[in-house]
């Protein structure tokens, strides 16, 4: 139908085609009100103005008066009151979505399209409208206009009308005022080309759609229009407003939720009734901050409180849901609103007949009140991209007027992070025109409300700020130059640089947990401690069914209660969020499962039955799960660090007698996993609550026959620990009491704690410390503004090795990174051969989590990451795809640069890799190479007792720093395994096996791995340990070299021996064990003495035992620790800054291997040319 007219098709589809909304009674239209001019001037190059934030009228979605705006003709914030300025459009016929339509003029991005029109109506209007319509109908042109107000485009409409649903839309409605009527403008979202379909996305805009068939053909297309039946059910509100009843007044409203209007197509405020005067017929009110589904919300802290005449005001009272069957809650929805009243027995109010002639309406926010302190403004629920540069702006020349700006911002489960704020004007026109202009307006993307800031009014934002905790944010309030206050002469603190968080481990010790950020949401204690509950049963229900490990299910809470310490509990989505907990961890700690299996058991612990889902329903499990993974890993900066209390917990009976103890140890392990629902996890250390539980369980046990003399195994208390330990004593032991013992003897245990923290405070104990963490806050870190390091962010950007870069973090970022020198490798470090589709790469998060966690155990002897450096282009997936690979594997890598497309890990940059100085033949003195060996074992120590094993310790994963050597390169890194025929082991698999059998990894293996053993053990890390710690010892080739598993093993028991029944029984078993030729001796000593004649004979003893065939006869870590050889290793220094960077020497390296190679390619090129 090319060339067909609107009017034509109007005329045959029986509607009536306006230019201007129609208002249907009894909706009348506003009276006219011309908005106040703007603060921006008109530029002396003739540029367009008006159009960004930077305009105060732009900014609160309102028009600028026409002939009135400063700019004059440069004004571009008028486009509704310039309809001639619009493209043309013409109507045509779509294959499948009937008739739609078309631009016919190119436009660019931003620009107006047109005006939704239609008429406008109420709700009962829109109820009887609806109802009319029959149930097959899946044609609607609604669109809410206002709370209770709609605009209906079915028999009187514009050109929208045939707007067809797109998930890839290139158009948008915005509501805009102007003349003080609500407006809506269809805008481009992106440039439009001659003949293109315009297209809105009805899921935000339009109601009554639900699974209607799509035919939009966009790649990510959803099916259907709207949400899932699934996800709706799931979303059901938990209440809504409605216009009031008979019986909905006087004293019967206190302590209920009513939304306030100022007129009938105006925004609303949401308060709570506190009190019912019956003298003068008034309810005192008080604001709340954030309205939720539940109706459960609550008012400020200390609110302001004021009084309303109802009968003078259009209102609506909240209806919960509750209790109620499907049937009642659709009857509330769509039931029909009741005629607003007069009060009984109250004079009536001064009103005519005719709504056009009324008395205007009180305003909800009075004018009357206390003098306002100097001239300033109270702000609510601005979003986070309001700073004081932005109210600056929006002020234009007029700017100097503001004096200072003090700003804080708060969690809401609804509006997301909003903002509270004083403003301080030296003007008082500027001052009136800012109150009037944020009054119930909307300011970017919230709806913004402002009060006159009285005494009580700034006290009230004080405690406000100092109770949400934002005392230890960094000042926003600064003074403005231009016109500083007479009052404060001093100058603002110099702003500290934030501290980047992503991938760093944080403080997540909250100090204090009431309220938590659900309670702040409006969320009652009641319904927070019931879901906490249910979603720590669901995660340890899982773990037993599955028959995980312990640390899991310990690991999978703690990081429930960091993430719930800093962000509202959403009831619709949470017990999916804890599932999505277990299942981070697990893939942290690399435990292989399987993957139905899994969501089977997330689906019956959830649904708390055993029987089987269907496909879908597992689906929809699944599309749960990793949905919300990347929310979660967001919220917690990617800090999924954890300490397993059961695991602490055992180590405090190593060496003791635990048959006498054994009730002790079996209470404890109890109460702990009593305590796993409770916050004192987000409010105490781990170590903390271990150590009371330690004492409350030996207490308990414990008798007056036994006398005061405290367990052996009970730590001493030092000063510094007693505050936190005091602290956690009393719940946790109201906890015991309530689960294992009589309430009454509970003051005999308290007692009897007390007498044992005494005796062993007079003992000679080693003290336990678990001082509070130096590490960032976590609290801190969730304030800072949300912006990640990327790869663009990085210069002077040096390739050393296939996948190891130096750089230099430029200067310009905000974070304390400006300037650093940095050394980033891939992550994950290898390009994943079956990448996970699975959400994040397991790779990814395990090699972060076991980073972060022993890095936190000793920062001097594990590498530090100073944060993940993301993508410069973000990673686009398909909406409804769940298969999704956040790392796709790149097909050319440059060689000297960062790609675009990928993730790294950012390291403190080292002077050295040990690898580089042992090939530089730098002369290192035998004391300097025993304490840098010395430090290897520690560090190998510290990975086992975490139950990590590395797999590939070598002098490449050895970083030097000035006065530290420091192991890094767990990028291979695994837990071990706990329980069952693999405890202490990791199963691994065929490719991972490869690895350790080919290329330089091949000359430190241990021979059980050789010969065809999958499980690696922490004995088959010792083996390599103790032939890295022989390489760097002697400077010189490796030990033993083989360029196959057959020769390296033949050099192998030609040095160590050759497997025996009498020596090493278990090695007949594996798979691809063969009787050596010959029965070799132990040689290690002579070879290592041919070596190095003077080598130390302790030292020789520590390898002799560390180097046994036998696994089992292998020293662990920490006994060869305690040898005599090592006894003086702390007293040798270590001073690395006298030794030339042998970094440089490897970028030069690599530099002129890089030129050799293209001179090479050169000449080959030349070759072919002219034999061609």
């Amino acid at each position: 139908m090319n060339g067909l007219s609107m009017e034509a098709v109007a005329a045959a589809r029986g509607f009536e085609l306006i230019q201007e909304c129609v208002y249907v009674p009894p909706l009348v239209k506003p009276p006219r009100v011309e908005a106040e001019p703007c603060f921006c001037s008109a530029s002396e190059d003739g540029n367009e103005s008006c159009h960004d934030t930077e305009c105060i009228n732009y900014a609160t979605y309102v028009e600028c008066p026409l002939n009135q705006c400063p700019t004059n003709s440069q004004c571009c914030n008028q486009r509704l009151q310039h309809p001639e300025l619009f493209p043309r459009l013409e109507p045509f016929m779509t294959e499948m979505k009937g008739y739609g339509v078309r631009i016919r003029d190119a436009v660019a991005a931003l620009a107006p399209i047109g005006e939704y029109v239609g008429e406008v109506i109420n709700q009962k209007e829109l109820f009887r409208r609806t109802t009319a319509l029959g149930r097959l109908e899946i044609n609607f042109y609604y669109i809410q206009l206002a709370p209770g107000v709609y605009i209906d485009a079915r028999n009187r409409g514009g050109f929208t009308r045939f707007v067809n649903h797109s998930c890839n839309p290139n158009c948008k409605a915005e509501k805009w005022t102007v003349n003080g009527e609500t407006r809506l403008l269809v805008f481009a979202l992106r440039d439009l080309s001659a003949g293109e379909e315009i297209t809105f996305d009805y899921q935000w805009t339009v109601l009554g759609r639900q699974r209607i068939k799509c035919f939009c053909g966009e790649p990510n297309c959803k099916g259907f229009i709207g949400d899932e039946v699934e996800q709706k059910v799931e979303e059901t509100p938990q209440g809504m407003f409605q216009d009031p009843t008979e019986d909905d007044c006087d004293e019967s409203l206190v302590g209920r939720k009513l939304r306030i209007f100022q007129r009938d197509d105006a925004t609303f405020s949401v308060v709570i009734v506190k009190r019912y005067i019956p003298s003068t017929n008034e309810h005192e009110i008080a604001d709340v901050m954030e309205e939720d589904n539940d109706g459960d919300d609550t008012s400020q802290d200390d609110p302001e409180i004021r009084t309303v005449v109802l009968s003078t005001l259009k209102w609506q009272i909240y209806v919960s849901f509750e209790g109620l069957s499907p049937e009642e809650v659709q009857k509330h929805v769509f039931s029909i609103p009741k005629v607003q009243r007069t009060v009984r027995d109250s004079p009536p109010p001064a009103m005519t007949s005719s709504p056009a002639s009324a008395t205007p309406p009180r305003p909800v926010t009075p004018l009357a009140g206390p003098k306002p302190t100097s001239f300033k403004l109270l702000l609510k629920g601005f979003s986070r991209a309001c700073d004081e540069q932005f109210f600056r702006r929006m002020l234009g020349n007029r700017s100097s007027t503001l004096l200072s700006v003090d700003l804080f911002f708060v969690d809401t489960p609804v509006f997301g992070n909003v903002g509270w704020g004083v403003l301080e004007f030296s003007d008082a026109n500027v001052y009136e025109a800012m109150r009037v202009r944020f009054d119930n307006k909307r300011l970017l993307t919230n709806t913004v409300r402002s009060f006159p800031a009285t005494s009580k009014g700034l006290a009230t934002f004080q405690r406000t700020k100092n109770s949400r905790r934002m005392l230890d944010q960094k000042p926003k309030r600064s003074e403005s130059p231009a016109a500083p206050s007479p009052r404060r002469r001093s100058r603002s603190p110099e702003r500290q640089p934030d501290v980047y968080c992503y991938g760093r481990k944080l403080n997540w010790v909250v100090d204090n947990i009431d309220p938590s950020p659900s309670r702040r949401s409006g969320m009652s204690a009641a319904v927070e401690t019931t879901l906490r509950a249910k979603c720590t049963k669901l995660m340890m229900t899982v773990v037993k069914r599955l028959k995980f490990e312990r640390e899991d299910a310990s690991t999978a809470v703690i990081l429930f209660h960091r993430y719930t310490s800093q962000h509202p509990m959403n009831v619709v989505n949470i017990e999916w969020l804890a599932a999505t907990c277990l299942h981070v961890v697990l893939k942290s700690h690399s435990r292989q499962h399987d993957w139905h299996g899994f969501l089977q058991a997330v689906y019956a612990a959830k649904n708390q039955n055993d029987s089987s889902p269907t496909l879908k329903e597992l689906a929809v499990v699944e599309r749960h799960i990793l949905s919300l993974e990347e929310q979660l890993l967001d919220g917690l900066r990617y800090d999924i660090s954890s300490t397993d209390p059961f695991m602490m917990f055992d180590a405090c009976f190593k060496g003791g007698n635990l048959a006498d103890d054994e009730k002790v140890h079996r209470l404890g392990k109890y109460l702990i996993s009593d305590s796993l629902p409770s916050t004192l996890w987000s409010q105490f250390q781990v170590e903390c609550i271990v150590v009371v539980v330690l004492y409350i369980v030996s207490a308990a046990v414990r008798t007056v026959d036994d006398g005061l003399e405290p367990p052996p195994y009970l730590p001493r208390l030092s000063k510094s620990v007693r505050p936190a330990f005091d602290a956690a004593l009393p719940p946790l032991l109201d906890l015991f009491c309530s689960k294992h013992d009589n309430p009454n003897n509970r003051p005999a245990i308290l007692a009897r704690v007390v007498q044992f923290v005494d005796a062993k405070d007079s003992s000679d104990a080693p003290a336990i410390h678990f001082i509070e963490s130096p590490w960032y806050s976590a609290q801190k870190a969730w304030q800072t503004k949300q912006v990640q390091l990327t790869t663009d962010h990085i210069e002077a950007i040096v390739a050393i090795r296939r996948r190891a870069f130096l750089g230099r973090v430029k200067a310009s970022v905000p974070w304390d990174l400006a300037g650093r020198d940095v050394y980033l490798q891939p992550w994950p470090y290898r390009e994943p051969r079956n990448p996970s589709r699975r959400g994040m790469s397991e790779a990814c998060l395990r090699e972060l989590s076991t980073l972060v966690n022993l890095h936190a155990r000793d920062p001097l002897l594990i590498v530090e990451t100073i944060g993940i450096v993301f993508p410069q282009k973000r990673i686009e997936t398909p909406e409804r795809d769940t298969q999704i690979d956040l790392f796709p594997e790149s097909k050319s890598a440059p060689p000297t640069g960062l790609q675009d497309n990928r993730h790294y890990l950012a390291f403190e940059r080292p002077l050295h890799v040990m690898s580089s100085l042992l090939e530089a033949n730098t002369k290192l003195p035998f004391p300097l190479r025993k304490r840098i060996v010395y430090d290897l074992f520690r560090s190998v120590a510290l990975c086992h007792e975490h139950n990590i094993v590395h797999r590939f310790i070598s002098p490449s994963n050895m970083f030097v720093f000035a006065h530290h050597v420091k192991l890094g390169g767990f990028y291979s890194a695994r837990h071990v395994e706990t329980k069952g025929s693999n405890s202490g082991g990791y199963t691994l698999t065929e490719n991972e096996h490869g690895e350790h059998c080919t290329g330089a990894a091949l000359h430190t293996t241990a021979p059980e791995i050789l010969l065809g053993d999958r499980v690696y053990t922490k004995r088959s890390d010792l083996w390599t340990l103790g032939c890295v710690a022989l390489n760097i010892l002697l400077l010189g080739p490796p030990l033993i070299v083989g360029k196959e598993v057959s020769k390296q093993l033949d050099y192998l028991y030609r040095i160590c021996g050759s497997p025996r029944e009498d020596i090493w029984p278990e090695a007949m078993e594996l798979p691809n064990f063969e009787p050596p030729k010959h029965n070799y001796q132990v040689r290690l000593r002579k070879v290592i003495l041919s070596r190095m004649a003077d080598f130390p004979v302790e030292a020789i003893e520590i390898f002799e035992n560390v180097l046994s065939l036998d696994p089992k006869r292998r020293w662990p870590a920490r006994r060869a620790l305690q040898s005599p050889w090592f006894a003086d290793a702390t007293d040798i220094p270590l001073d690395f800054t006298v030794f030339p960077s042998t970094i440089e020497n490897r970028i030069e390296k690599s530099s002129s291997k890089r030129k050799n190679n293209d001179s090479s390619t050169s000449s080959s090129d030349r070759r072919h040319r002219r034999r061609a």
